[in-house]
């Protein structure tokens, strides 16, 4: 039931706080706020730069290269020739006003076609929606113990040491279109620990785990200071 409520709670970007030795830990997989648009974007550019490849190779003059002539002026040129070519056979497909022309006068605009309609319906599959979120997501882990809170994000990353009586609250800022930053505010300066995909519905989830971490840990050292009052006593 545990490996059932860890892939849940991955999928669901809920946070879970645990218990280790003295140490409290709160572990979180949430989506990133940019969760697909880099993404969306590429394929977006592979359909464009299909499209205008496919131009080119039929469209483009079948010279042989100069070796005289400057390289970048020559590729220039081609494309220049390769585009001018492609719309005046679109041009001359619309001056006659029908499609009976020879096959290979359109074929380039054909293929060109397949890559922008291929990356279209790519794009609206929904394959890389679940791509994004699979895989798109911030992984974060804070311990809190006596004296600090120790923050890392990702794996790579080096931790953030935060001390406990440098803390003063937990923030939520608006800093994406499409999802908020968890900040800590301490003595010093502000420190982001989680930006989060979305509404404040997770944001907020995430605020108020934190500081359930932050109280049972306080509250587990009361408990220990009454105990020791009492054997003094």
């Amino acid at each position: 039931m545990d490996v059932i409520r860890t892939i849940k709670d991955y999928l669901s970007g809920t946070p879970r706080v645990t218990k280790a030795g003295n140490t409290i830990r709160l572990n979180a997989s949430h989506r990133l706020p940019s969760s697909g648009f880099e993404q969306h974007t590429a394929v977006k550019l592979v359909g464009y730069f299909g499209a205008a490849f496919s131009l080119i190779a039929y469209y483009g003059p079948e010279t042989p290269a100069d070796p005289t002539r400057n390289v970048f002026l020559e590729h220039a040129d081609r494309l220049v020739a390769a585009f001018a070519t492609a719309f005046d056979r679109l041009a001359a497909v619309a001056e006659h006003q029908t499609l009976d022309v020879p096959l290979e006068s359109l074929q380039g605009w054909g293929v060109a076609l397949l890559f922008l309609g291929g990356a279209s319906v790519f794009r609206h599959s929904g394959l890389i929606d679940i791509y994004t979120y699979l895989t798109n997501r911030e992984h974060v882990v804070i311990y809190v113990d006596e004296e600090y809170l120790i923050l890392r994000r990702g794996v790579l990353r080096s931790p953030v040491l935060i001390a406990r009586k440098d803390f003063q609250d937990i923030l939520i800022h608006a800093n994406h279109r499409s999802g908020h930053d968890v900040v800590v505010q301490h003595k010093g300066g502000l420190t982001r620990v989680a930006s989060i995909y979305g509404d404040l519905t997770r944001p907020t989830l995430f605020k108020l785990r934190l500081k359930e971490a932050l109280a049972e840990k306080r509250h587990e050292q009361s408990t220990a200071y009454r105990q020791i009052l009492r054997q003094l006593n």
